[in-house]
C-alpha cells in the first residue's frame, strides 16, 4: 500500500515482524512508513488521524470491540476500516490446492490433531466479524471477495509456516529440521519442480465512518 498512499503507520507487537517489514520496505525504496512496536489495543490518539486502517488475520486475536472503538476515533470522517485475509488457508483449503493438504497433514503429524494457536489451541471467535462490526460505531458494513493465483516455492511455504500461530517454528522444538525435511520430501514427491500454485481467496470486511 505504501506505493499508492502518502503515509503509513505500521503497527505490530513483534519486533521481528517490524524488522522484516523494514527490510522489505528498504528493498523497494519505500520511505513513507513509520514503524510502531505496540499492541493494537495500546495505540493512542498520538499516532494521528487516518483515512483507512487495515487489519489482517491478527484481528482474530485482538480484543475486537476495543480495537474497533480505538480505530474509529483515529479515522477521519469519510474514511474507514478493512479487515482482510486469505479465506483459503492450509487449514481451510477452499481452493482445493492438493499441496495444502500435504502441508496440513504433515503439521498434524508433528504437532497433533488439534490446531495449535501459539501456546494454546485454537478457539473459534465467539462472534462472526459481521456481528462485531454491527455493534461498532462503523456503518455501511459490506464485504468484498476475490480469487487469484500465486506461485509458491517450498522455501516460500516453509517461511510462511514459521510466521503463523499454528505452526510457529518454536512449536516443533528439536524436531523443526526433521519437519522441514519431511515436508520438503513430500512436496517434491507431489511436484518435483518444487513450485506450487495457490488459489488465494481474499475476503474483506469493510466499515465506514
Amino acid at each position: 500500500m505504501a506505493a499508492i498512499v502518502k503515509e503509513i503507520v505500521a503497527v505490530d507487537q513483534e519486533k521481528e515482524m517490524l524488522d522484516e517489514g523494514k527490510l522489505q520496505a528498504a528493498q523497494k525504496n519505500l520511505s513513507n512508513i513509520t514503524w510502531l512496536l505496540s499492541r493494537a489495543e495500546d495505540i493512542s490518539d498520538d499516532i494521528g488521524k487516518f483515512k483507512v486502517t487495515t487489519i489482517a488475520t491478527a484481528f482474530h486475536w485482538m480484543k475486537q470491540d476495543e480495537v474497533l472503538e480505538k480505530v474509529y476515533g483515529l479515522t477521519e470522517r469519510g474514511g474507514g476500516v478493512v479487515i482482510v485475509g486469505n479465506a483459503s488457508t492450509m487449514i481451510n483449503n477452499k481452493g482445493n490446492d492438493p499441496w495444502k493438504d500435504v502441508v496440513w497433514n504433515t503439521i498434524k503429524e508433528f504437532l497433533g490433531e488439534q490446531r495449535r494457536a501459539g501456546n494454546s489451541v485454537y478457539e473459534k471467535s465467539k462472534d462472526p466479524f459481521e456481528t462485531v462490526f454491527a455493534r461498532s460505531k462503523f456503518s455501511n458494513f459490506r464485504t468484498f471477495n476475490d480469487t487469484y493465483k500465486v506461485s509458491r516455492s517450498i522455501d516460500d511455504i516453509i517461511g510462511y509456516l514459521g510466521s503463523t500461530s499454528f505452526s510457529s517454528y518454536r512449536l516443533f522444538g528439536a524436531h523443526l529440521e526433521e519437519f522441514k525435511k519431511v515436508l520438503t520430501e513430500r512436496l517434491l514427491k507431489l511436484d518435483p519442480s518444487g513450485k506450487f500454485i495457490e488459489t488465494a481467496m481474499v475476503e474483506a470486511y469493510i466499515g465506514s465512518k
